[in-house]
């Protein structure tokens, strides 16, 4: 259902704010299994998914395995306030995605100043919140 949904739905909206250059570097916040990242990862983007519980994450690395093997994903099972962007990638992100995980992260707006940290200077980022018709 991640899957289906980012690739008609996600995907189509965020592409004309995107940089057309490829690999574009794409980042989940709340990545769960990762069915959101592999829309992401079969046009060739280089992924990264941070998600708090490890079982989920232990999943995700066995769905997307080929992705891991092509080192075309990363997984990070960690709280998104621990870490430190400078130190943890060599690079930012082109996109931020927080699909349906907004609500679950506490202190908003010390957050929006920490997600600043993870985005290049011409990134974007994506919130998605599960209301009855999800307003893009």
């Amino acid at each position: 259902m991640q899957y289906q949904t980012s690739k008609e739905y996600i995907l189509p909206f965020v592409e004309d704010f995107l940089p057309k250059r490829k690999p574009l570097r794409i980042l989940e916040i709340g990545c769960a299994e990762a069915g959101v990242l592999k829309a992401f990862t079969e046009l060739g983007h280089h992924c990264v998914g941070i998600e708090l519980s490890p079982h989920r994450v232990k999943l995700a690395k066995k769905f997307l395995s080929e992705e891991l093997e092509k080192e075309q994903i990363r997984f990070i099972a960690e709280d998104i306030f621990n870490i430190e962007p400078d130190k943890e990638f060599e690079e930012l992100f082109d996109l931020v995605i927080l699909k349906d995980v907004i609500e679950h992260i506490h202190g908003h707006e010390q957050f929006i100043v920490e997600l600043k940290k993870f985005i290049k200077p011409d990134g974007h980022v994506f919130f998605a919140f599960p209301p009855w018709y999800m307003p893009f």
